[in-house]
């Protein structure tokens, strides 16, 4: 399954002229998707979507990972956009998933217009057993913008 990542790893990058990073939440799939990306690739950066609720212990994980990997960590924040946005569409549930758009898709949509010109190529560690949308998701998709 290792060779397996590290190709699929390969060929995409070299499949896309575009800068690559990894989007690392401080949870073990991402940290997982960034260790195989590290063996396979030297040049990356992390990206870190800061939803504005996460614990201390989080952010000071994600500031020691790209550390330890001697990596840019590129970070965007919500801010209070949750709060901001609770009271008009109420608490997220498994239909109404606004949360993820407003916390993490918007800010680094807009971290990626900053930083990348043309867009970026980044790995996302999912797991297609998390939900039935995961898994029938492809392996790779553009984000429309």
């Amino acid at each position: 399954m290792i060779e397996e990542a590290h190709a699929f790893i390969k060929d995409v990058s070299r499949s896309m002229d575009l800068k690559v990073s990894v989007s690392y939440s401080g949870g073990k799939d991402s940290l997982a998707v960034l260790q195989l990306v590290d063996e396979t690739l030297d040049d990356y950066e992390l990206m870190f979507a800061d939803t504005g609720l996460e614990f201390p212990e989080t952010l000071e994980n994600v500031k020691e990972v790209a550390e330890y990997y001697g990596k840019t960590l590129r970070t965007a924040s919500a801010g209070d956009s949750f709060w901001e946005s609770i009271g008009v569409f109420g608490p997220p549930t498994m239909d109404t998933r606004w949360c993820c758009k407003i916390c993490k898709l918007g800010p680094i949509t807009r971290l990626i217009d900053e930083n990348y010109e043309g867009g970026c190529l980044s790995f996302i560690g999912q797991r297609q057993y998390e939900s039935h949308a995961r898994s029938i998701s492809k392996r790779v998709w553009k984000i429309p913008g």
